[in-house]
């Protein structure tokens, strides 16, 4: 089979059917803000919240609400469970027991004459198999659609999270990349194989495509020691230099490409750390990393085949001058760097590309935060084990001994409490960020997650230098590219 026809019957297919599948993967785990978020259903405050719940649930029982919430009291030595809309109904407003946990969590719910309910989009379905993908980026129509015959006659209106992020520019973007690179990188073969893999990372906006830039760097410098490898394989036959087992062949490549496997090593190790610290998540990651290396051998050993029923006995490569300090791999690096570069920068230059203003309902404001709702689990858990005067010490217990004396008894021990997890954890980490997505996935660790941009640049510097790299003042070659001899 000749090149070309292997690559339009085999490579393409296989790396589209590869790339598309983790870009799904990718949009889906990565919180992009074209499937995920939240829809705010708001009504009248006067609309029982209860009732809203009963016709809501009819289509999910994923929802935010005041009804859905409950809040701790202690019942004089034990502890109970009351429902956040029952609480008035239990509780005076001067009642010691109120520590105005419960006003506060409704507040959140019931404020300026509205009442609100927050909806995960993510697991909500449309007839005809439509999921509520893209619901975050403006097109809400199926959505209103399918829950307004649930409300016939009950006035509502619907507030979604945010434009998301500009997935289709960055896959933009890493698409130009990858291009780019295709003019750089020779043969063209392993880069037009790994380009469609490499644009599954773009839904992790900038830093992912840093990440990108590392791992078409790692391919690049690996790709000639294997096709070197494999081209090798093919001409044991007749080249007394590789005949015998593998690992000569392997020995001698390791002499002649060590600067390339070591800094090659120490790409892999960068694009580990980078999926750590920019928050991708582990299946992705490993997936996007095997698909691309598979996709690269495979187009290896196609080029290797190419001059196979040659009888001469091929070229070998042989170092004869120190490696340079700025090869190829660098420019490599820098086209996809760049492509992560305007990843972060377009968004901020044109306010079209920017996400929509957060409406005011997705806003954190009030809605406690976990620290206060363990503060009031406590309060309540300790309250009958308390003086009604506060302090730290407590209640003590006497007894009338045989000689009609008190004496003080140790008392009973009170009863262990561990509060169980904060029940709106995942939607005030969402308002930390709604305009961002739902999940952390793809966020990572504060400015951690900017480290492979870091890493990519220290590689593109020799890029960047120019031809002048590893010049002395008096323009005398310092150090030379790696020649091949006969």
């Amino acid at each position: 089979m000749s090149r070309g026809k292997f690559f339009l019957i085999i490579i393409v297919p296989l790396s589209a059917g590869l790339g598309f599948p983790l870009y799904m993967l990718a949009l889906a785990l990565m919180s992009p803000g074209t499937g995920e978020g939240y829809a705010a259903l708001i009504f009248d405050e006067s609309v029982p919240d209860r009732r809203i719940g009963e016709l809501l649930s009819t289509v999910t029982e994923d929802y935010f609400s005041e009804s859905t919430q409950s809040v701790f009291l202690d019942d004089f030595g034990t502890l109970r469970e009351i429902p956040l809309d029952r609480y008035g109904e239990s509780v005076e407003p001067f009642d010691p027991r109120n520590d105005g946990y419960a006003e506060k969590l409704r507040s959140f719910f019931v404020r300026d004459g509205r009442r609100i309910f927050f909806v995960p989009l993510g697991g909500l379905s449309f007839p005809g198999g439509r999921a509520a993908g893209g619901l975050a980026a403006g097109h809400g129509t199926a959505f209103e659609k399918r829950i307004a015959p649930l409300f016939d006659g009950i006035p509502f209106s619907v507030e979604y999270s945010g434009a998301g992020k500009p997935c289709l520019l960055w896959l933009v973007l890493a698409a130009a990349a990858g291009i780019g690179v295709l003019f750089l990188w020779k043969p063209r073969l392993p880069a037009a194989a790994s380009l469609p893999v490499l644009c599954a990372l773009s839904p992790g906006g900038p830093p992912a495509l840093a990440l990108g830039a590392i791992l078409a760097g790692f391919l690049f410098l690996l790709s000639e020691p294997a096709g070197e490898f494999f081209i090798s394989l093919r001409y044991r036959d007749r080249d007394s230099e590789f005949r015998g087992p593998e690992g000569r062949i392997i020995r001698h490549i390791l002499g002649i490409f060590r600067f390339r496997l070591i800094l090659g090593a120490l790409l892999l190790v960068l694009y580990g750390g980078g999926c750590a610290a920019g928050g991708i998540p582990p299946f992705l990651g490993i997936g996007v990393f095997a698909a691309s290396l598979g996709l690269v051998i495979l187009s290896l050993l196609a080029e290797s085949g190419r001059g196979k029923a040659q009888g001469h006995i091929r070229f070998l490569p042989v170092s004869i001058m120190k490696p340079n300090p700025a090869p190829a791999f660098s420019r490599i690096v820098l086209a996809h760097f760049l492509a992560a570069v305007l990843a972060a920068v377009l968004p901020l230059s044109f306010p079209a590309l920017r996400p929509l203003a957060v409406p005011d309902v997705f806003i954190r404001g009030i809605l406690p935060a976990g620290e206060e709702y363990l503060r009031h689990a406590a309060f309540q858990a300790d309250f009958s084990w308390r003086p009604l005067g506060g302090g730290e010490r407590t209640y003590r217990y006497y007894s009338t001994g045989e000689d009609g004396l008190l004496s003080e008894l140790p008392g009973p021990e009170r009863p262990p409490f561990q509060a169980p997890p904060f029940p709106l954890e995942d939607l005030a980490a969402f308002l930390d960020d709604p305009a961002g997505g739902v999940s952390s996935a793809g966020e990572g660790a504060g400015l951690f997650r900017w480290l492979p941009l870091l890493a990519a640049l220290v590689f593109a510097v020799p890029a960047i230098r120019g031809p002048a790299w590893g010049r002395n003042k008096k323009q005398k070659m310092v150090v030379y590219s790696e020649k091949r001899a006969a």
